[in-house]
């Protein structure tokens, strides 16, 4: 329901970084890694130099990767 909720706020046009960074928390601790990413992604093109989006987007990222490659 949170999901929903804050998925239907961005649609109408708000768009903090806030919203989306817990956007995506909640689809990483639901299984939706592929969305959290995307969020994620998103987020930190709304905002490059925040290093808190950056940690949570190379964690995910690094997370996603075939074992024994980096």
């Amino acid at each position: 329901e949170a999901i929903a909720l804050i998925e239907k706020a961005l649609s109408m046009g708000q768009q903090p970084v806030a919203a989306r960074v817990q956007l995506g928390d909640l689809y990483l601790k639901t299984g939706q890694r592929m969305e959290a990413l995307r969020v994620y992604e998103a987020a930190l093109a709304m905002r490059p130099k925040d290093p808190a989006v950056r940690d949570k987007l190379e964690k995910l990222t690094a997370s996603l990767r075939p074992m024994g490659r980096r």
